[in-house]
């Protein structure tokens, strides 16, 4: 399985839709960018943690964009002290 293959493989567990353009920029801002298609075995120890920090992330986004909606649902200019 490569990098990309194994990063991807989170948001088809959720069943959502990978946003590619995120993914990139992901492996990109991490640094793996040139590693993408190497096979995740291959990687050394800090590549692989990399790679698993970008797969949480990438697993977390759909979850992070609802609750962030919902925590700040009822703030307002208004509202504020």
């Amino acid at each position: 399985m490569t990098v990309r293959e194994y990063i991807e493989l989170a948001s088809f567990v959720q069943k959502d839709r990978l946003n590619h353009e995120w993914a990139d920029e992901l492996l990109d801002y991490f640094d793996l960018t040139a590693l993408a298609d190497k096979r995740i075995g291959k990687l050394s120890g800090g590549e692989q943690q990399r790679a698993n920090i970008i797969r949480a992330l990438l697993q977390k986004c759909a979850g992070l964009a609802f609750w962030t909606n919902r925590a700040t649902i009822s703030i307002s200019a208004t509202n504020t002290a």
